[in-house]
């Protein structure tokens, strides 16, 4: 399920979710962790550490759906 509007990212405060950039941070297109804020950018903690993501940067943020 794609993350869109701001209540989608509130009622996800604290699911995993996967962040797509529009154009790689750091040779990395994809993130996935802890979604831990939503203010107009994106804030994921990955791997213990909060990594914010500026919403123009974002092709899309869906929940992380592991089977």
């Amino acid at each position: 399920r794609e993350l869109v509007l701001p209540e989608h990212f509130s009622q996800m405060l604290g699911s995993e979710v996967l962040v797509r950039l529009i154009r790689p941070r750091d040779n990395v297109r994809e993130f996935v962790g802890i979604l831990k804020a939503y203010d107009g950018s994106v804030t994921v903690e990955i791997n213990g550490t909060e990594t914010v993501f500026d919403k123009k940067e974002i092709a899309f943020v869906k929940l992380n759906e592991t089977f």
